[in-house]
């Protein structure tokens, strides 16, 4: 896959997502993929378990917004922004999307304040600025 069709793939997840779409969300994702939290711990196994998952989050309207996005090759990482309708402020966080013929076969997603945690001493304008904008 080109870097163009590898995002055109995750574009079409967000998009599913912010519009609440659950089964065009669940048609970019491989039926083994996994969802990974930090420290390799994977949190669903498998497209029904991410099914079930997403489910509530889709139903509730709940909304990303892509800060920024890397692609290279099979991969993508966004810097997003979710925001919950029932609940006041915003969560961001680093999202690093795997795929495999044309699917997404993994998620890994990295807290932001956690990299903030990890590297307290780096001062990084990118991470000031994006703090500030919250």
């Amino acid at each position: 896959m080109t870097d163009k069709e590898t995002v055109a793939v995750i574009d079409s997840l967000v998009k599913a997502y912010n519009e609440g779409e659950l089964d065009r969300f669940m048609s970019n994702f491989a039926n083994e993929a996994k969802i990974v939290y930090e420290n390799d711990i994977v949190a669903h196994d498998g497209s029904a378990a991410i099914r079930a998952f997403y489910e509530k989050p889709l139903k509730d309207k709940n909304q990303v917004e892509v800060m920024q996005r890397i692609s290279i090759g099979r991969h993508v990482v966004d810097l997003v922004r979710t925001t919950k309708p029932q609940a006041s402020g915003t969560t961001s966080f680093l999202t690093i999307y795997t795929l495999s013929l044309g699917k997404v076969v993994r998620v890994d997603f990295i807290d932001h304040s956690f990299l903030r945690q990890q590297h307290p001493i780096t001062k990084d304008p990118c991470c000031d600025a994006h703090d500030r904008a919250l």
